[in-house]
């Protein structure tokens, strides 16, 4: 395959970006207006809760296995799929008008997401012709990551408040359009199929355990932790975990390669995106719920405190490639979980203050398996260089 050209590399890392940005706007849209759903649908806790679960459970549990349908069929083209599925979600959340018809639709814009985020990473590091490249790219798509975060929580406020909740999901669908026509115009189509196959055992232990595990902390939480559901529910949860451990350790093409945990840089960047996706994830359910539907704030108020959250990562998006070069990638990795830990009032504190109360206990679990591989292995591929990386396990997303 002929290297990029400089304008293909250019547009294909736009397209990426924007993909990027579309699906955390679609993440983040319930965060800042909880109260107001509750409030319209009649909605308890528990239910509330699966708002944002029902995006965030698929997103986890496909990730991979559409990085694996982009590398078989064309990331280019499964970013497409995605960004259409993405928008069809937002339709169906948009017109809901009971907290069922949001559950669906949430699932179903989840499982578009799930498209973007491995594809969007993979055309953009496909897209680069150097290392440099590629660096600057992996920080980029992160920023847009970011800043798609940032301006979702505002303008989801901002139409709640002003307009109706109704319009914050339906905003979703001309972003993705929009997206999905950048694409179409502007991307390079990659795809490397050599040695790689749909893992359908792995599949269907990681969706059982997950989904089980998630339900069953979920009910715990907002029935009773003693019930036979609950417990019930937690036992196939775990059991459907252990099982995906196995069955990756035995089929021949596994949609997570364990073997890539012995590498220590991999696992000291995995155990980094850990700690940061759970601090911030636990913080932002938390604020949500404490914010919306206990305090009653205004869509717009509420979104002030996630513009701080995020805040950070955007002012430190533009300067990331020159610090992982001056001072590389382990210290960073190595910096990073003090930094939370030492904020008075940190996201640490409020994710342990989220988990007491047990409804994000399942959302840090999904991100952060959804987001682990993609962060983790660009701290990787920076630290111990491309060729290495992909000469011992092949890229996933």
């Amino acid at each position: 395959m002929n290297p990029p050209s400089r304008r293909s590399a250019l547009g294909t890392l736009a397209a990426a970006c924007l993909a990027i940005m579309v699906s955390q706007i679609a993440n983040v849209v319930p965060a800042p207006i909880n109260g107001t759903i509750q409030e319209s649908l009649g909605a308890d806790g528990v239910a509330l809760a699966w708002v944002t679960s029902a995006f965030l459970l698929p997103t986890a549990i496909l990730e991979l296995s559409f990085g694996v349908l982009g590398d078989l069929l064309g990331r280019k083209r499964v970013l497409m799929a995605g960004t259409v599925v993405l928008a069809a979600g937002a339709l169906v959340s948009g017109s809901a008008h009971g907290v069922h018809q949001l559950w669906a639709g949430q699932a179903l814009a989840g499982i578009g997401a799930g498209a973007l985020i491995p594809t969007s990473l993979a055309i953009a590091v496909a897209g680069a012709s150097t290392a440099e490249e590629r660096s600057r790219g992996v920080a980029t798509w992160t920023l847009s990551m970011s800043l798609g975060t940032m301006l979702g929580v505002v303008v989801s406020g901002a139409l709640a408040e002003n307009v109706s909740w109704h319009a914050s999901f339906y905003l979703v669908a001309p972003l993705a359009l929009a997206s999905l026509l950048v694409t179409a115009v502007f991307a390079r189509e990659s795809k490397s199929p050599e040695g790689r196959s749909l893992d359908w055992p792995g599949q269907a232990s990681i969706a059982v355990g997950m989904f089980a595990l998630l339900y069953g902390i979920v009910e715990g939480a907002g029935v009773s932790w003693t019930s036979p559901r609950t417990i019930v529910a937690l036992v196939v949860g775990v059991t459907g975990l252990v099982a995906f451990v196995l069955v990756e350790r035995k089929v021949p093409e596994p949609m997570l390669h364990l073997a890539v945990f012995r590498i220590p840089a991999f696992s000291a960047a995995a155990a980094a995106a850990v700690i940061g996706m759970f601090s911030f994830l636990g913080s932002v359910y938390a604020l949500s719920i404490r914010i919306g539907a206990l305090q009653h704030k205004t869509g717009v108020h509420a979104a002030v405190f996630f513009v701080v959250l995020q805040g950070v990562p955007c002012l430190l998006g533009p300067v990331l490639p020159r610090m992982m070069r001056r001072f590389g990638a382990r210290r960073l990795d190595k910096g990073g979980p003090f930094a939370v830990l030492g904020i008075p009032g940190a996201p640490a504190e409020a994710a342990l203050n989220a988990l007491s109360h047990g409804f994000s206990v399942g959302l840090v679990l999904c991100a952060a398996a959804s987001l682990v591989a993609a962060l983790a292995t660009a701290v990787w591929l920076r630290e111990a260089g491309e060729r290495r990386a992909l000469a011992e396990v092949p890229v996933t997303a």
